[in-house]
């Protein structure tokens, strides 16, 4: 995860610049007061002005506190530590703001919460969301806001896991406030939970804390228009800033809730992408998101294409191309991509806030990989991936795809269409990671899988649970009974590198050699396979013409001639 408070810090021109004021006292920590223990009066605790330590029997912020113990914060230059052989081991330990800033939030705005409190060594922590309230160690914030019921009042929590690939464990959650002019800062809470029995000798040092604005260039965007002028004869290309009635240069973008209807599940607002002039027929819009920019949305809030004019069923195909832009998915954010509505990633950040955060694909959308990058999807568990009926991911040439949290099937319908694949070409690689899963949801006996196309790429499913690898469906090429059916030189003639395939049944060994017109042995090798494509190349340096590869396998031999180009 990118440290964006310390871009925020470094200058006010940076990508993310400050409002002045923050909503949190004593954000370093470092003003500290001796006062009685709120759960033993006839103990002194010395605590940050603004802000308490407890631990509580159940794991939630808010559950019943552990008053058997009395934390306290020991001075140690300017950023204090807590000594942690004072906790207790089984429990997390919590550090809550007390002294919020009674101020009212910007409407359609973004604000970052953040929160560097370090451990002096990490492996002790507990990471990622299979711990009480979806989170182990790590930031929740909460925003109170108007409910639906006219007079009530309701919340949005946020949540934010340490950074496992971070050394410095930082945390931090972007938050993309709604159009209610009465909202604000409820909650603002550090979580830790630890993974050792023993602490002595362990410390936490409390670097600083901060929830805090950004300045007022934000890009909102109800809907996305494609100017007439950015059609090609084929396509409408444009890159965001072009199809976002923005202010100019704000890197900023917030997709918002138009509908005048209240946010929530049931009520989902979509921003619809279309030319600047419609159509009667169906066109492709490119959306281009670049570099050094950042996009959010609103909770509640889709987005997909247009009906072309006249139609009330027929939609334009809309293409989100991403490369470089980040993305800052909220826990309460589940972005849909359905049918004609898609996701290609070409660099960026996607970053998860909680375990609930999600991109879905069904329908036939695809998240689609561009050649030769890798994705990186999620980090310690946080984010979800959706996959439904007809869902694709779709890996380019050399790309590889690496999974760390939640991948569910949405099990809707029991039928034949009722799937999603992958197809690993040769160079693709699709990996689970440990904090990896794969789950069924909704009819949980048969139905949905991942199907995966083995077409010569690779698949590791080591960081799955056994169960979880059921959900695993491989699909291997058809093996012919003629030996030589089953291998192919590719490209012939060949260049500076032989190159060819071999489609096996079974795991085992394969023998080759490579020899002239005259029957002399050029080059030779041996190689282990494994069931279905198998891809192999060796280097050919050799004078031009006809040659022939000689493959021995599953106890049959067969010679294909090919040509060596000058």
């Amino acid at each position: 995860m990118k440290k964006l408070y310390s871009l925020l810090l470094a200058s006010c021109f940076g990508l993310f610049a400050l409002h002045a004021q923050s909503l949190l006292e004593n954000i370093y920590y470092n003003d500290l007061e001796s006062r009685p223990c709120p759960y033993d009066e006839s103990e002194t605790v010395l605590w940050p002005v603004g802000w308490e330590v407890y631990q509580t029997t159940n794991g939630l912020w808010d559950g019943p506190v552990d008053s058997t113990r009395c934390i306290t914060v020991e001075a140690d230059g300017f950023n204090p530590t807590i000594d942690l052989g004072q906790i207790d081991p089984d429990l997390s330990l919590f550090i809550r703001s007390t002294d919020i800033l009674n101020a009212l939030l910007i409407p359609n705005h973004i604000y970052l919460s953040a929160s560097d409190v370090q451990p002096n060594t990490g492996s002790i922590l507990k990471l990622g969301t299979g711990c009480p309230g979806g989170l182990c160690s790590g930031l929740i914030t909460r925003i109170n806001i108007p409910a639906e019921i006219p007079g009530e009042r309701s919340h949005r929590t946020y949540k934010a896991g340490i950074d496992g690939d971070n050394v410095d464990f930082y945390a931090e959650s972007c938050i993309a406030t709604e159009r209610f002019e009465d909202q604000f800062l409820e909650t603002f809470v550090i979580k830790f939970t630890f993974d050792e029995e023993d602490l002595s000798g362990q410390v936490l040092r409390l670097f600083f804390s901060d929830f805090v604005g950004i300045y007022d260039e934000v890009s909102l965007f109800p809907e996305l228009v494609f100017p007439d002028l950015s059609f090609d004869g084929d396509s409408y290309d444009a890159a965001i800033e072009e199809v976002v009635d923005g202010e100019p240069w704000a890197p900023n973008y917030l997709g918002v809730y138009a509908d005048t209807t209240y946010p929530s599940v049931d009520q989902p607002s979509f921003i619809e992408a279309q030319p600047e002039t419609n159509t009667t027929t169906p066109q492709e819009l490119n959306l281009y998101a670049g570099e050094y920019s950042n996009l959010r949305f609103q909770p509640f809030t889709q987005v997909r294409g247009a009906l072309v004019e006249g139609s009330d069923s027929v939609r334009h195909e809309l293409n989100i191309i991403n490369e470089g832009m980040d993305w800052c998915l909220g826990v309460i954010i589940d972005l849909v991509f359905d049918g004609s509505t898609n996701l290609i990633y070409g660099g960026g950040h996607l970053d998860f806030g909680g375990e609930t955060a999600c991109l879905m694909f069904l329908n036939g959308s695809k998240l689609e990989v561009q050649p030769g990058v890798d994705l990186h999807y999620g980090a310690d568990g946080d984010g979800l991936l959706g996959l439904g009926k007809e869902g694709q991911i779709v890996l380019g040439k050399d790309s590889r795809l690496f999974i760390n949290n939640r991948v569910v099937l949405w099990n809707h319908e029991v039928s034949p269409d009722n799937q999603t694949y992958i197809d690993l070409q040769p160079g693709n690689h699709l990996e689970f990671d440990p904090l990896s899963r794969l789950e069924r949801v909704g009819v949980q006996e048969t139905g949905i899988l991942l199907n995966v196309y083995m077409n010569g790429g690779t698949l590791d499913d080591s960081g799955l649970s056994p169960e979880d690898r059921l959900l695993i469906n491989r699909i291997y090429p058809d093996v012919a009974p003629r030996l030589l059916d089953n291998i192919s030189i590719f490209p012939n003639p060949v260049g500076a590198e032989l190159q060819w395939a071999y489609v096996a049944d079974i795991a085992g060994t394969v023998q080759w050699s490579c020899h002239n017109a005259l029957g002399k042995v050029v080059r030779e090798g041996a190689a282990s396979v494994s069931r279905g494509r198998n891809i192999f190349t060796a280097p050919l340096e050799v004078p031009s013409g006809v040659y022939y590869l000689t493959i021995e396998a599953a106890g049959k031999r067969g010679t294909l001639p090919f040509v060596k180009a000058p």
